[in-house]
């Protein structure tokens, strides 16, 4: 069996980033390859945001997180959702074995949630998840996901390939 992972399109090396910048991570991408097919992704780009973009974060409440810009205020989270959700529902045709997004996201931080901006700085807003890893986990409750902070150690890395090709397994015996 051919695993796949889905992978955030920045930590390839693509200058997908809000500054146009890169943040690749080539020995993560190089051991994850090793193991699977990788699945390249970007949810701020594919739904259709420029590079460069402002800035965002996530806004809004814990049960109602949003997309906002920050020099602006404009809010895209319809913008970003509007993919999202067809592109989620994509994986079921099109499934994945894992998934490894960027840190510290506001649509992929999958890992350590992120505060919940908002305009006055109001503390205790609560904090969520990038929009897309949220609803992916929310979907897909049993796919590994991890981000490129975690993965950094070589044991971790391991820890996770082994999570994946167990998923991976499980899902041939229920088939």
């Amino acid at each position: 069996m051919c695993l796949k992972i889905g992978i955030s399109r920045c930590l390839l090396g693509e200058r997908v980033r809000y500054d146009g910048g890169e943040r690749g991570e080539p020995v993560l991408v190089e051991a994850m390859q090793r193991a699977a097919r990788l699945v390249p992704l970007c949810p701020e780009v594919e739904c259709g945001m420029s590079i460069p973009r402002e800035p965002a974060e996530i806004g809004g409440s814990v049960f109602c997180p949003t997309f906002v810009g920050l020099r602006t205020g404009r809010n895209y989270t319809v913008q970003l959702m509007e993919w999202v959700l067809p592109r989620i529902e994509r994986f079921v045709r099109e499934p994945v074995h894992g998934m490894v997004l960027k840190s510290n996201s506001p649509s992929c931080a999958c890992v350590t949630p992120k505060p919940i901006w908002h305009p006055e700085n109001t503390p205790g807003m609560g904090w969520s998840l990038g929009l897309f890893a949220r609803a992916f986990q929310e979907r897909f409750p049993r796919i590994p996901m991890a981000d490129e902070v975690v993965l950094q150690h070589p044991g971790n890395r391991n820890i996770f390939l082994e999570r994946v090709r167990k998923y991976a397994a499980s899902v041939a015996e229920e088939a």
